[in-house]
């Protein structure tokens, strides 16, 4: 495998961060339900505070 290899690419080609790949992959795979612990995305967490006020 090279790398990157493509999917990645793509990913970082969009700006995704970490965790919005990671959910974008789940969702692919047919997962709509995520449960994610505010100590394991503390920058999701913060953007999501954000983006409420």
């Amino acid at each position: 495998m090279t790398w990157p290899h493509a999917p990645l690419r793509e990913f970082t080609a969009a700006g995704l961060t970490i965790l919005e790949r990671q959910l974008l992959t789940l969702y692919r795979a047919g997962i709509r339900v995520v449960h994610v612990d505010a100590a394991f995305a503390p920058e999701a967490v913060a953007r999501a505070r954000t983006e409420k006020m």
